[in-house]
């Protein structure tokens, strides 16, 4: 399992992204540049991988004798849902990936 860490890492390295993505795409004439749509990219891979990761994390919460513990992981488990989707109905749209 990994550490939380590392998950702490990639919560920082998606979010550096993140703000870089917010002020390019402010601009609609960079967003058909090549160099943006890698930066998307990458900012999709990192979360998709750090939501792989967090997984099992929550599978060792949901059976938590504590039930603010169990609830408050199913409202995480439930944000990550609404994440994937978003990006994939994001990908689907705005990309040729």
């Amino acid at each position: 399992m990994i550490s939380l860490d590392e998950l702490h890492q990639q919560n920082h390295e998606i979010s550096s992204i993140s703000n870089v993505l917010r002020r390019l795409v402010k601009n609609r004439l960079v967003l058909d540049n090549q160099v943006v749509s890698e930066l998307f990219f990458r900012y999709f891979d990192k979360v998709k991988q750090h939501l792989a990761d967090e997984q099992p994390l929550y599978a060792n919460l949901l059976v938590n004798n504590d039930q603010s513990v169990r609830n408050i992981t199913r409202q995480f488990v439930s944000g990550d849902s609404e994440i994937k989707r978003i990006l994939n109905t994001f990908t689907q749209r705005w990309t040729k990936r």
